[in-house]
């Protein structure tokens, strides 16, 4: 027979505190050292508001001082300092790690009628994956606790006057930490709208039963606090031209062109900035839509929706997912859980017990490998991500090392930096203004897009830069992707000359008489070196201390610099130390093949090779290169399989690669035997 609707699945016994384990895992994932740059703006903007207030004029751009600037985090940027003030980095991450642990209570109360314990249990590890990537000290994730908290008042509490003293104060608040406010209103007008179509329902077709119908408030009041939370909106030190300022943002992703969901060199690791968890939820979502046998409840299922039509659209939107749809996973896997008991009622009635343990055994087993991925570190380093479990900074992937020689008094104004170095500048160097940060709509795409093609080694673009904006040096980002080339091309033109160097960043002095005496400074140079050194032997220290240790952006730019600058035997050394410490990077085997290529050495280079290709198959470079070590060991049936691997990947590619690739001659190597 089939199980009885009125009733749960409770196959375990114990499901509170198994969905208490789920949140639990759901805020270790919260736990990570802060290391992406947007946190540095935040800082910087928090400090300038604690002293002057909300700002209404820039005081950070060079480029356009005093324009006007409203900001709409202005609030959060000063918690987080005075947070940052109080405690630091821990007391920042720990209130982020609270404010979504939470948000997911209160989803979990809302929650709760429409699916049992073991349905809520699962629908937190859904949602603890989805949010993964985004975990960070962002505003974003901060201010999910307003979304959960509408949703919460709204499925619980909808009519009651109580929800009113509560939202419409959560509402001032919100407008004034992020952009994504306007979605408060919008969840007032889908329970509204919910509640009209059920009194509407029940005027047209008066129940049979002693059930009273619906009342006009019961839909008339999510109405109208729909129009009080959109006035709260109001309540900000920008008034009306709060939506002027946010009229060009997205709910959370930004401008791709300054995306760093995981970190800026992920890439190298062959991973993806998709969380593919998405799509599996997506999936749970339909199964929803599939399986439930019941009316579907209007709002949840709309709120469902919309998440997932975000999510779909940008991976930056998964984090509004993870709220939005969490009551109908809820549903979904409840729905789900009806529909395979009544397809094996018979086998599982016998096997109760025996179907409890199992799903004891799974739920006890996600989240343990789940906790230790984390706790061991392992899930940031496989992804390629600049933090580590723990609550403290990272650094190394953005010019903080370099800040020494920026406070020189000496040092030129005209600075360009590339947009995600900007608030880390700020934030080290109080003093002094910048180029470029990631505030996309104060500085404008077409700005932001024209530096990043120059830094990315456009040629056209930089000399768009030099012509437009005259800079007299240049800080540049080796771990951001194509910015060694950049680099490259940009020491090409011959006008300009390497100050410092330290692996992450690059200064660069144009070469004039006013910065001749700093380019003959050697202690500038030594300094950079001293740097480099000192992170590679934290590193090393890292490698032997623990299996899965925190990467090394400095390493990491290093090596690709040396690579563009032709100093293969250095570059080398440090993709052999990369490859020892993270050898699931399949850059660091592709270029410590290439360096191996260049300098003659075959054998060596035909083993990192076979590595690259092995653990990213569908690179038609890796390939190539290993065609050519082959070749040179007169391996002549694997390079001809190389060569015709290539061609189906990238036909271009291979017809440009002897011609601009050099070739050093024949060595007397001996041939592997196979």
């Amino acid at each position: 027979m089939a199980l009885d609707d009125e009733h749960d699945l409770e196959l375990i016994k114990g499901g509170r505190w198994f969905a208490l384990l789920a949140l639990l895992t759901l805020a270790l994932f919260g736990v990570r050292t802060i290391s992406h740059s947007d946190f540095w703006m935040t800082l910087a903007s928090g400090r300038w508001i604690a002293a002057h207030g909300a700002p209404h004029a820039d005081p950070f751009s060079l480029l356009r001082a005093n324009a006007e600037w409203l900001d709409p985090m202005w609030l959060y940027d000063l918690m987080v300092y005075q947070l940052w003030a109080a405690g630091g980095a821990a007391l920042v991450t720990l209130t982020h790690v609270v404010a979504v642990a939470a948000a997911f209570l209160l989803l979990v109360r809302a929650a709760r009628q429409f699916g049992g314990w073991l349905a809520i249990t699962t629908a937190l590890l859904v949602a603890a994956w989805l949010l993964a990537p985004a975990f960070m000290v962002r505003a974003r994730l901060f201010t999910l606790l307003f979304p959960a908290l509408f949703i919460a008042c709204l499925v619980c509490g909808s009519g009651r006057w109580w929800v009113w003293l509560v939202l419409v104060p959560a509402e001032m608040l919100w407008t004034n930490m992020h952009h994504t406010f306007r979605l408060g209103p919008v969840i007032c007008l889908i329970f509204a709208l919910q509640h009209f179509l059920a009194w509407r329902r029940a005027r047209n077709n008066p129940p049979a039963t002693a059930t009273a119908p619906p009342e006009l408030r019961a839909w008339l009041s999510p109405l109208l606090l729909a129009g009080a939370t959109l006035a709260a909106t109001l309540v900000n030190p920008y008034g009306w031209q709060i939506y002027r300022a946010v009229g060009g943002i997205g709910f959370g992703t930004g401008s791709l062109l300054l995306g760093e969901q995981v970190s800026v060199f992920s890439y190298l690791f062959g991973g993806s900035d998709m969380n593919p968890l998405i799509w599996a939820a997506a999936l749970v979502n339909l199964m929803g839509l599939v399986a439930e046998k019941r009316q579907l409840p209007l709002g949840i299922t709309l709120l469902a929706l919309l998440g997932t039509s975000l999510a779909i659209l940008s991976p930056h939107y998964a984090t509004i997912m993870a709220v939005f749809s969490f009551p109908f996973f809820v549903l979904s896997l409840r729905a789900a859980g009806f529909f395979l008991w009544d397809s094996f009622t018979d086998v599982v009635q016998r096997r109760q017990a025996l179907f409890g343990r199992l799903l004891l055994i799974v739920l006890l087993a996600t989240m343990t490998v789940s906790s230790a991925r984390l706790v061991s570190n392992h899930y940031y380093y496989s992804n390629g991500s600049n933090s580590a479990f723990g609550c403290g900074v990272n650094e190394e992937a953005l010019p903080a090392a370099a800040a020494a020689v920026l406070a020189q008094e000496r040092f030129p104004a005209a600075l360009i930096n590339n947009a995600l170095d900007g608030g880390n500048l700020l934030w080290h160097l109080p003093r002094r203004q910048v180029f470029l940060d990631a505030r996309g709509q104060f500085h404008g795409l077409p700005l932001l897009q024209l530096a990043a093609r120059g830094f990315a080694g456009d040629p056209q673009a930089w000399q768009t830069i030099e012509t437009r904006l005259h800079p007299t040096a240049i800080l540049i980002n080796c771990c951001q992707p194509q910015a060694t080339l950049g680099l490259r091309n940009i020491l090409a033109t011959g006008h300009w000359s390497v100050l410092y160097f330290d692996g992450t960043s690059a200064l660069l002095l144009l070469n004039t008489l006013e910065n001749r005496a700093l380019l003959q400074n050697k202690q500038f140079q030594a300094l950079g070196l001293s740097n480099l050194e000192l992170a590679r032997r934290a590193y090393e220290r890292r490698i032997d201390a623990h299996w899965f240790p925190a990467h090394s952006p400095a390493l990491i730019g290093a090596g690709q610099a040396l690579m563009v600058l032709k100093q293969y035997g250095e570059a080398e050394k440090i993709y052999r130390t990369l490859t020892r410490g993270a050898p699931n990077m399949v850059f660091a085997w592709l270029n410590l093949g290439i360096c191996g290529c260049l300098q003659g050495h075959w054998q060596e280079a035909v083993g990192a090779l076979q590595r690259a290709t092995t653990a990213a198959p569908k690179n038609a470079l890796a390939w190539l290169w290993y065609g050519r070590a082959c070749q040179q060991l007169n391996l002549e049936f694997e390079a001809r399989d190389a060569r015709q691997r290539a061609q189906k990947l990238n036909p271009t590619l291979v017809s440009t690669f002897d011609a601009e690739t050099p070739q050093p001659g024949k060595t007397n190597a001996v041939p592997s035997k196979r």
